[in-house]
């Protein structure tokens, strides 16, 4: 019943770093895939601000949205953040990748709960990006 959901591509303004890391997300589906994981698509970040975040309309300047993110990750999860050693949540922001995990993660489980909720199957489950 493991799932594996990657945050979508999203504009980089170094195309390298955009070439690397699309590289690494192909490998994460592609072993996931070979071992029997569930990979349903890729969940876009807008979606994230959207539904976790409950940012809506215009696009914010991205340091608003990583500090809105940063405050979010550290409401929902920082007890579970402190217990495997993140003493100072403030400086949370310097994990970007984590705290965009966190939200991934977060928007991922509102949607299954949905699903079971409804009595759906979880294999229903949808994203803006595939």
């Amino acid at each position: 019943n493991d799932m594996l959901v990657c945050e979508a591509p999203t504009t980089m303004k170094d195309p390298k770093a955009a070439f690397k890391v699309e590289q690494v997300r192909g490998i994460f589906e592609t072993i996931a895939r070979q071992r029997g994981v569930f990979v349903p698509g890729r969940l876009n970040p807008r979606t994230v601000q959207f539904e976790v975040l409950g940012l809506r309309g215009k696009q914010l300047k991205r340091s608003i949205v990583k500090e809105t993110a940063q405050v979010v990750a550290s409401h929902i999860h920082g007890q579970a953040l402190m217990k495997i050693g993140f003493k100072d949540l403030e400086k949370l922001g310097q994990h970007q990748d984590i705290v965009d995990a966190l939200l991934i993660g977060s928007a991922v489980l509102a949607r299954i709960k949905r699903l079971v909720h409804a009595r759906e199957p979880v294999r229903n489950i949808s994203f803006d990006s595939n």
